[in-house]
């Protein structure tokens, strides 16, 4: 496997760290390939297994995969109805193990079924969106592996905020290595982003209030929901974004259907929406429709700001103003990948000049990110 200069430098600084640390961060940017970097570090650390630890299912399936591509190895997973077996097979148990957060703190004797594993089974722990990793769920898995005085913890995130790294303070005793979005458009990996701020009158959040950092949900919500608020974000973005793939956040699932329905009946057959509630075959059939082009518009409520890769996309629609950069970031980051079709050729241009000029001779030289703007009263918004 070649890794990117970039993966390598990260890799390098990760074991550096580690040399005076257990716990280290590893910032890496949407579209820059963090799982296969931890790959490549689960590999360096071999013969020690490793614990990969995520909150959503797609993560895990996601991680097992990779990891299985780039080493070649066993990799179990704990999650559900599947079960690793440590000691399972002629040469010994997997290499690795990928494991939800929820599986490792339910079930079991009361532990949780991390109590199935001894501390000593395992020599390093990667916490994917490491940003969730000031939790009390993982502090206490984190405690528990913790109990084996020789493992070694890395968290992997995109962009933190303030918050986010005051959090992550308490937890990871070093950043190993924060390579940023501007970094990585610069270095000619990720696609550049051209920014569109669009007055909708009448819009006002003023009235917001303020909850753990952000805007509160449901006043936020209230906001959004409103009529004339809703086809002053839907008019503008049909006017903008033309035959572009868009997805679009929302801070409710009203207003998500609602948007949905308004964009509809402007353009028969173009959008769905989806939710966190919305079942797992309906999300898959939507995102597959989405991705073959039969649909043009998705409208989401936090179900895509993480863990969801499609290259295709073009434009961002921020109809879910936040006070959060780690969650402005997470959800433009859905945009900035190069298309496949010149992603893999990127890899063998060592240059970076010329890996600018091959994405901006690309079908998709630039991508959008749609900033609805009104009243934003005493809140500083992220923009």
């Amino acid at each position: 496997m070649k890794f990117r200069d970039y993966q390598t430098r990260a890799m390098d600084a990760v074991f550096h760290q580690w040399k005076d640390v257990r716990s280290t961060l590893l910032v890496m940017p949407t579209g820059c390939g963090k799982t296969v970097t931890f790959a490549g570090i689960l590999q360096r650390a071999y013969p020690k297994r490793g614990l990969v630890i995520a909150h959503r299912e797609e993560l895990i399936f996601q991680a097992q995969s990779k990891i299985q591509q780039i080493t070649g190895w066993n990799v179990a997973i704990e999650m559900g109805e599947l079960h690793a077996d440590l000691h399972d097979g002629m040469f010994g148990g997997p290499q690795a193990v990928v494991s939800t957060i929820q599986t490792q703190t339910t079930g079991g004797d009361g532990l949780g079924r991390m109590s199935k594993f001894l501390p000593e089974q395992f020599g390093v722990v990667v916490v994917d969106e490491g940003h969730h990793g000031t939790s009390a769920s993982y502090r206490r898995v984190m405690d528990y592996y913790g109990q084996n005085p020789d493992i070694k913890f890395l968290y992997v995130t995109a962009t933190p905020d303030r918050a986010d790294e005051e959090a992550l303070g308490q937890v990871c005793e070093s950043v190993a290595m924060d390579y940023e979005i501007l970094d990585a458009i610069h270095d000619g990996w990720l696609v550049p982003v051209d920014q569109r701020f669009v007055v909708v009158q009448g819009l006002d959040f003023s009235g917001v209030r303020t909850t753990a950092g952000d805007l509160n949900g449901a006043d936020l919500a209230e906001v959004m929901e409103e009529e004339k608020n809703l086809h002053g974000v839907v008019g503008p973005t049909l006017e903008i974004i033309g035959d572009r793939r868009t997805l679009v956040f929302a801070a409710s699932v009203a207003q998500a259907e609602r948007m949905s329905e308004v964009f509809n009946r402007h353009r028969p057959g173009c959008s769905a929406w989806i939710c966190g509630k919305t079942p797992k075959d309906a999300r898959r059939a939507v995102l597959r429709d989405f991705s073959d082009g039969k649909l043009q518009v998705v409208c989401n409520v936090g179900v895509l700001t993480e863990g969801f890769d499609n290259p295709s996309v073009e434009v961002i629609v921020m109809a879910r103003p936040t006070k959060s950069r780690a969650l402005y970031a997470q959800m433009a980051g859905r945009a900035i990948r190069p298309l496949d079709e010149i992603a893999h050729l990127l890899n063998d241009v060592p240059d970076a000049e010329a890996r600018r000029a091959m994405i901006a001779a690309s079908r998709k030289a630039r991508c959008e990110v749609i900033d609805f703007v009104g009243n934003s009263g005493r809140h500083k918004l992220i923009t």
